[in-house]
């Protein structure tokens, strides 16, 4: 009888090694680009978030500031120009002063609180376009 060995061929051929490389290529190329778009995503989130929380924050703040209010100062409030002025008058019952104020303006793209006797107070910083 005849006495072939039968040999099997081990190992992968460059083509095969190439394409394997490739596909792998591919897979990691999606996986990372997702990544980095989802990276993308989560940050312009929590800036929006944190923009409206900041917002929020300011109008909460205004609110309250109006209504403590007794009346609006209309000697420095300015409402015809940018970047207008709202100056209020409260009644102060703790102090020997009868009334004291409080003003809301822009400053360097800024909405500040200016209460007296204390420092500014940037509420919200803005962009204008």
């Amino acid at each position: 009888m005849f006495d072939k060995k039968i040999q099997f061929n081990q190992g992968f051929s460059l083509i095969e090694l190439l394409l394997y490389v490739a596909i792998i290529t591919i897979v990691i190329s999606a996986i990372v680009g997702f990544g980095s778009w989802a990276i993308q995503v989560g940050t312009k989130t929590k800036v929006n978030s944190e923009v409206v929380n900041n917002a929020r924050l300011a109008m909460d703040t205004m609110v309250y500031e109006i209504k403590k209010a007794h009346s609006v100062y209309t000697p420095t409030s300015v409402f015809n120009v940018h970047p207008g002025q709202l100056s209020l008058e409260q009644l102060n019952a703790t102090t020997t002063e009868s009334s004291s104020f409080v003003d809301f303006f822009l400053c360097d793209q800024a909405i500040v609180l200016r209460e007296k006797d204390r420092m500014l107070l940037p509420l919200l910083a803005v962009e204008f376009e």
